[in-house]
């Protein structure tokens, strides 16, 4: 789990780094490293890579850590494009990674991994047993039930905050 987990924050680090130099690059015509944007990627692999590190094997945390940070860049840079004041990016490292997050149990998990902890487990990760997705839809279902719960509470929370002139 420890290394699972240090090969996704690596992965996030590596591919915000380098996703956000090659986009400067396109933009400006001069490659420019963001030590930010590589330590919330770095941020963003860890956040992904939670809710599996003990399930999964070391090449799918790497995964989970790339598609993390390039998940972070591309949230960032549509909620400056949306206008919404996210000042420690909060949405697209948490928000964004940990749906990822979620979705990736569903995909990498091993078999063997979750006899395990659960020994009584019959479901796995799609990518080893592509016939059966009642994990994956399981961790979606999960994801659905969070966001349904986190809205219902915190909406009549905002909307108070937002009357109030509270809000920046």
């Amino acid at each position: 789990a420890v290394v699972n987990t240090t090969l996704a924050a690596a992965g996030g680090c590596v591919s915000a780094l380098l996703a956000k130099a090659w986009l400067s690059e396109r933009q400006r015509g001069e490659a420019t490293f963001s030590l930010t944007d590589a330590l919330w990627g770095c941020l963003s692999g860890l956040v992904s890579v939670t809710g599996g590190c003990a399930i999964i094997e070391s090449w799918a945390s790497i995964v989970i850590g790339l598609v993390s940070g390039l998940l972070y860049l591309w949230g960032a840079t549509l909620l400056v494009k949306l206008g919404i004041d996210d000042a420690v990016d909060a949405i697209p490292i948490h928000l964004l990674n940990g749906v990822w997050g979620a979705l990736s149990v569903g995909f990498f998990a091993v078999p063997d991994y979750l006899r395990l902890i659960h020994p009584e487990a019959t479901a796995a990760g799609w990518f080893y047993t592509v016939t059966d997705g009642r994990l994956l839809a399981c961790q979606c279902i999960g994801i659905f039930f969070v966001i349904g719960w986190v809205t219902v509470l915190m909406l009549p929370f905002f909307c108070l905050l937002h009357y109030l002139g509270w809000l920046r």
